[in-house]
């Protein structure tokens, strides 16, 4: 069995290949596709650095850089098929992305426990809350890749919003009405993630990206979120809504006292 390191090559190449195979004449197709495969790569660049600063194994390193690279394998599937990454329009995009890593195993080469590991933390990564009964290795996998999704998933949408792009996509197809839902303030007000399945607008959208600040689960994280300006430049792009104001400077409050 080789060793997870030696692996990656193929796994990229792997991965490249698996892209290829569907057919991307539409130019939003394309486009769409590039977000997310740049998207992989960059998770994979942040996932490695959290793990190095966790002291982590050089072993440990690269099983993380392969979660991070098969993270968001499930949404080239989603994408092709409904035109959308709203995974309640569509299809969960972790449960489609362990479905392409047990029906066509490219994962095969590493020992069962480390191929079942990774699958498990693509599984959890885009959930509302981590399941619970995770083994430690497991748990604190996936914690990692729940922290280098939403760092580059910060850099993407801040991107959107600076540009003139009107793609629905990047924000989920949602209403640019100048509103707060009651179900998602109340949830945020509380310190908890908001249900995706709530989302009826931007502002909704974009709250609940600002409330990320409380499921980062790394030093590392928490400080990459603080020298980035996130919530900084998120809020040159929100709504001035009461509600708005109010789970801001919460959020912003938590991040820097940490």
């Amino acid at each position: 069995m080789m060793k997870s390191a030696e692996l990656l090559p193929d796994l990229r190449a792997w991965f490249k290949g698996y892209i290829a195979e569907f057919d991307r004449h539409e130019p939003d197709v394309q486009r769409n596709f590039d977000l997310k495969e740049n998207h992989s790569y960059r998770v994979v660049e942040e996932i490695t650095a959290i793990a190095r600063s966790e002291r982590q194994a050089p072993e440990e390193v690269a099983v993380a850089e392969i979660a991070g690279l098969f993270h968001d394998v499930g949404r080239f599937e989603q994408y092709f098929r409904y035109r959308t990454f709203m995974d309640p329009l569509s299809a969960d995009h972790g449960e489609l992305g362990c479905r392409v890593l047990r029906e066509r195993r490219p994962l095969a080469g590493l020992p069962p426990e480390l191929e079942e590991r990774v699958i498990a933390a693509v599984a959890a990564h885009n959930q509302r809350d981590i399941p619970a009964g995770l083994d430690p290795e497991t748990l604190r996998l996936t914690m990692m890749l729940r922290d280098a999704d939403k760092l580059d998933i910060w850099k993407v949408v801040l991107e959107y919003y600076r540009s003139a792009s009107q793609d629905p996509t990047v924000k989920l197809g949602l209403s640019d009405a100048p509103r707060v839902s009651p179900k998602v303030f109340r949830d945020l007000l509380d310190h908890r993630t908001a249900d995706k399945n709530d989302f009826r607008t931007v502002a909704d959208f974009q709250l609940c990206q600002t409330s990320w600040v409380y499921d980062l689960n790394y030093p590392w994280s928490r400080r990459a979120a603080r020298e980035r300006g996130y919530l900084r430049q998120m809020a040159e792009f929100m709504a001035p809504l009461p509600e708005v104001r109010t789970i801001y400077s919460r959020a912003q409050a938590y991040l820097y006292a940490q």
